[in-house]
């Protein structure tokens, strides 16, 4: 299974256990495309975007001239954004939006998959939008895909012969 695969299952389902929130999909510029206007999707919802996936050089390797290693990454962000339906006149929200940020970080930091490092947060910010309020934070990691192998070629098959003599 593709690591990036693995890593956004992992996040997705641990998001779905926060209860405050309504819905988590793949983020699609959500925020900049009057989204609660055009959709009628529950609010508050979270994105999820794989921002940044720098890739190491493949660790090759010559086995019979066609096998790589795994290959690793140096640096993957990812960006969680909460999206809450916002009213002008009702700061309070805010609060309630901060209470869900902090579930958000306590559920990701530190989640880790069998090809991906334990989850770090690394920055946050307050996305300024007129009807939903946005917050995002960054989360760093590193991941590992196993290495890929062609099919390989028996260069000089063997013949197996077996005499078998009864000695008396």
């Amino acid at each position: 299974m593709s690591t990036k695969l693995e890593l956004y299952r992992a996040i997705k389902a641990k998001l779905q256990t926060i209860d405050s929130i309504k819905i988590v999909q793949h983020y699609n510029r959500q925020d900049t495309q009057n989204f609660e206007k055009t959709n009628s999707k529950r609010f508050p919802q979270v994105w999820i975007q794989l921002s940044n996936i720098a890739w190491n050089s493949s660790e090759l390797a010559y086995n019979n001239s066609n096998t790589t290693q795994q290959q690793k990454t140096s640096d993957v962000t990812i960006t969680i954004y909460l999206a809450s339906w916002h009213l002008q006149e009702d700061d309070d929200t805010f609060e309630t939006d901060l209470v869900t940020v902090d579930e958000i970080y306590r559920s990701l930091t530190m989640l880790e998959g069998d090809n991906f490092q334990p989850l770090q947060r690394t920055g946050e910010s307050d996305v300024p939008n007129s009807g939903v309020r946005i917050w995002a934070q960054t989360f760093t990691t590193m991941l590992t895909e196993c290495g890929v192998t062609k099919n390989l070629t028996n260069a000089a098959p063997v013949t197996l012969t077996i005499n078998s003599i009864i000695l008396p």
